[in-house]
């Protein structure tokens, strides 16, 4: 799940509980947000936040993995 000008949230019990799935801090640098979230199948997706930042997963969302792109 996504939220405007928030970070990524994740769960594993249908919704019951979330967690953070990207620290605060690193998604919403500038006041941005993170999102929206593609998925290519259920382990592979992608997300961008602003400035530059590229998010990615292949663990269907458990973790992330920041890349800076130009």
């Amino acid at each position: 799940m996504a939220l405007n000008r928030s970070t990524l949230y994740v769960t594993t019990d249908g919704g019951s509980t979330w967690r953070e799935a990207i620290p605060y801090a690193r998604a919403n640098i500038s006041d941005s947000s993170v999102g929206p979230v593609y998925f290519v199948g259920a382990r592979y997706g992608w997300s961008a936040a602003w400035p530059n930042r590229l998010f990615r997963t292949t663990d269907g969302g458990w973790t992330w993995v920041m890349t800076q792109v130009q």
